[in-house]
């Protein structure tokens, strides 16, 4: 009957009865009988009893009362046998067995011939198999019986047990009812005399005692290690956030949360993970440090360093829903039990944390234990979370700083920017206009209204710089806009004279419901786009797509490369860049994606068979018609 099982005490509301009377009847008769029915009793024989019984309960005081454990308290047992005509005494305790239910299970056990070490016969026995001494003991009574007479079911439970007669005593602690300690015989059916049993009971009382002690020693011990396990904890994390803060090497910073974790856990090994796409397999857990408590593997391990996430579906399965995922390696499906089998260094479980960066699952930190399969505590769950929001904090504050300094950058290069683009064509309008207030009889009509054009085109290029910036300041906040139906062609036109740029070939037609200031700004900035960065043919085009107009600007150049095409309508970023001068300011492609945006349509930049081709899309009626 002996097997591993995860017991717990089981738990009644009975105790002693004190004022029951201690004679119990079974089925067939009396079993408890009263000394002065002995027919042999003699006053002396009285008196070595009695001494026998007064110096037993003294062994069983003294012991009781000192010892720290079960195992301490065999001297106060083998007294308690002595002191009667039994051959055995034993102590067995109540679990439940996840299966079995309520049980009773044996602890220790001294007969005259010693003690028994294997006490295997009498584990986990249920007491659903022993409906007759259940109901007195779980009442706070004593029980005693003849195993011939038992119930069936009962009685086959000794059939590997040579006890002919028992007399078993209940105790409990706190009201729980927590076990029993019993006499038995193995030689006859005998009664047992009320002496021994106010002998047991006075044991049992004893035990209780010792019991409500053990219980508390244990207690407090939970409690120390708790408090212990939780100062230890509290260090690692203590050490990890000191470390994510302050070492500015990544790979160092998390040397030292890995190792502090690894020795706090008594992990035989800790990795950070990251996630990364790649075109060819999909999104990839990327091995960013692996550690054990000595520190960092020195060459890493290439086996895990880049593993698809196809290959680990149990664990995307829960860290991709922000679930901690721990498990045996035998537990895992086929596909990813495989990954871990083939791998170099053997691993008997894991548990894994997802790491979120601003909502986003961006990676992992775990633990593994290649010796054996453990049970990771809640404690050592939570433990493990919150590095996992730290490194997650850690990673967000690396972002914000690298966008910041691309922020700075980005400044310097935007007044550099405004002050190439200012100047140019401030240099020509205030030389123009101080030839013409200086010198104006030197040039004839023609050349002065030639000066008067050039200083019109540049002042309006600076008009247009300006309402540019005034936009950007207000792209957070709110634009003002005066919707009307517009006729597309008009306005493109307006604007390519504008620009003088007459090359250009506007074909179709469309009209939209749009802000007519704001489509101009559009397309006066895609046509500047293209004059300055596109090749020599540019080309409008004006269609009708269901319910949307759509104005196309086409021009032969060479177009952005793939990794600039995601900055084309990022403020302050240019997809082009010019060797020899400052960047242009970067402001006309977002500022007209945020424009038609907020007119309800949107800005696209694609490319079709070599060319490159600007899409903005408008609505033709307003909004809810």
């Amino acid at each position: 009957m002996k097997r591993t099982t995860s017991a717990t005490p089981w738990r009644t509301v009975s105790s002693y009865n004190r004022a029951a009377p201690i004679v119990v009847v079974t089925q067939r008769g009396t079993r408890i009988q009263a000394f002065e029915d002995q027919s042999t009793g003699l006053l002396a024989d009285q008196q070595d009893l009695a001494r026998r019984h007064r110096d037993a309960l003294a062994t069983c005081a003294r012991v009781l009362l000192s010892a720290e454990d079960l195992s301490q308290v065999d001297e106060a047992l083998s007294a308690l046998l002595a002191a009667t005509d039994a051959t055995s005494i034993f102590i067995e305790v109540n679990v439940v067995d996840e299966t079995l239910g309520p049980c009773s299970t044996m602890l220790r056990e001294i007969s005259t011939s010693g003690v028994d070490q294997n006490t295997a016969n009498w584990s986990l026995v249920p007491w659903a198999q022993m409906p007759e001494s259940h109901g007195p003991l779980s009442r706070g009574e004593p029980y005693a019986f003849l195993v011939s007479e038992l119930d069936p079911i009962e009685k086959a439970l000794y059939s590997n047990v040579n006890a002919l007669s028992e007399l078993d005593v209940p105790f409990s602690v706190g009201g729980e009812w927590i076990g029993l300690i019993g006499l038995s015989d193995d030689r006859t059916e005998r009664a047992w005399r009320l002496d021994e049993v106010g002998l047991m009971v006075a044991a049992a009382q004893m035990l209780e005692a010792f019991w409500e002690r053990k219980m508390a020693n244990e207690a407090a011990e939970r409690m120390a290690t708790a408090s212990k396990t939780a100062l230890k904890y509290q260090r690692a994390l203590v050490a990890s956030s000191r470390a994510l803060l302050t070492v500015p090497d990544e790979r160092d910073a998390f040397a030292v949360v890995l190792q502090a974790l690894t020795k706090a856990t008594s992990a035989d090994y800790g990795f950070v993970e990251r996630n990364e796409e790649h075109a060819d397999v999909g999104l990839c857990s990327r091995t960013v440090l692996e550690c054990d408590q000595n520190g960092p593997e020195p060459d890493g391990d290439e086996y895990w360093e880049l593993v698809p996430w196809s290959r680990m579906p149990d664990s995307y399965a829960h860290l991709s829903q922000g679930k901690p995922f721990a498990f045996a390696i035998e537990d895992l499906s086929e596909t990813e039990r495989t990954l871990y089998t083939d791998a170099p260094h053997f691993t008997r479980c894991e548990i894994n944390l997802p790491i979120f960066v601003d909502g986003t699952w961006e990676g992992l930190v775990g633990f593994a234990s290649a010796s054996t399969v453990r049970n990771w505590t809640a404690e050592e769950i939570d433990l493990l979370a919150a590095i996992a929001d730290l490194i997650g904090a850690h990673w967000a504050r690396t972002r914000a700083q690298d966008k910041l300094a691309q922020l700075v950058a980005a400044k310097d290069t935007f007044l550099a920017s405004v002050s190439h683009e200012l100047r140019t064509p401030l240099t020509v309008v205030v030389g123009l206009a101080a030839e013409l207030k200086d010198h104006a009889e030197r040039f004839d009509a023609a050349n002065v209204r030639e000066f008067i054009d050039i200083i019109a085109r540049q002042s309006m290029d600076l008009a247009d710089i300006v309402d540019d910036l005034l936009i950007a300041a207000r792209l957070d906040g709110e634009i003002h806009m005066l919707p009307s139906r517009i006729d597309l062609g008009i306005e493109v036109n307006a604007v390519v004279e504008a620009l003088g740029m007459d090359e250009v070939r506007v074909t179709g037609g469309a009209a939209a419901w749009a802000d007519s200031s704001r489509v101009r700004q559009i397309v006066r900035n895609l046509l500047t786009n293209a004059r300055r960065y596109g090749g020599p043919n540019v080309h409008v085009e004006l269609s009708i797509m269901h319910d949307l107009a759509i104005i196309r600007v086409i021009d032969d150049g060479a177009g952005v490369s793939d990794a600039a095409v995601d900055m084309l309508f990022v403020p302050y970023q240019s997809g082009q860049h010019e060797p020899t001068q400052p960047d242009a300011i970067g402001l006309g492609l977002s500022i007209s994606k945020a424009l038609a945006t907020r007119m309800g349509g949107d800005l696209r930049y694609t490319t079709e068979d070599g060319r490159t081709v600007f899409s903005l899309a408008l609505p033709r009626t307003p909004a809810g018609t």
